[in-house]
């Protein structure tokens, strides 16, 4: 009987064969495949809404009849959908007499005065919070005028440019007004805002 020659390089232990065979037919021997570790959830990030300020905007005349007739409009034509409804809105707007529409306009005007006067008060309010303007803008805002006058091809920028340039060309003493001027309502505006921060 003849017997196979097996190179002592490539002859394989018993233990480590059945080792190996264990491995491949899926027996107790065999080392679990590592798990992938589980990533912790992420806590749900609760987005804070922030609402947006109303715009000011007074409604028109057509809005203040649009919103008094649309009832009236969707109940006599129940099942019409609400561009339907709009569009006969629309329709009798047009149709009604000037005599008609003038208390709409009327009532349209009353209410742009208000918004007009709280934009106005907005406004204020804006200034009063904003930080004063420095020496420099003072004087460019001062000067502007005359610089794009004496300079009727050059740009914004370009005047803006000229403007930097001739401030910085000025002495200390030529200066001094406008600083003057940006310290003095500088202290006024940190008055103000004293009392607002410590509230």
């Amino acid at each position: 009987m003849l017997r196979t020659f097996v190179p002592a390089s490539r002859a394989i232990a018993p233990a480590r064969r059945a080792m190996v065979v264990r491995s491949f037919t899926g027996g107790s021997d065999a080392a679990p495949p590592a798990k992938k570790e589980a990533k912790p959830a992420k806590a749900a990030e609760k987005k804070t809404k922030v609402e947006k300020p109303k715009a000011l905007r007074a409604p028109s005349a057509y809005n203040l009849f649009y919103k008094a007739i649309f009832p009236q409009v969707r109940a006599e034509n129940p099942g019409k959908k609400v561009t339907e409804l709009s569009s006969a809105v629309h329709k009798k707007w047009e149709a009604i007499s000037p005599a008609e529409k003038a208390p709409f306009e009327a009532e349209a005007a009353e209410l742009k005065k208000g918004v007009d006067a709280k934009k106005a008060e907005v406004l204020a309010a804006k200034k009063a919070a904003a930080r004063p303007l420095s020496a420099y803008l003072l004087f460019a805002n001062a000067k502007r005028a005359e610089v794009r006058a004496q300079n009727p091809d050059k740009t914004m920028t370009q005047v803006a440019t000229l403007l930097g340039s001739i401030w910085k060309g000025m002495s200390e003493e030529q200066q001094k007004p406008y600083r003057d001027q940006a310290k003095e309502a500088l202290d006024a505006w940190k008055a103000k805002q004293a009392p607002q921060q410590s509230a």
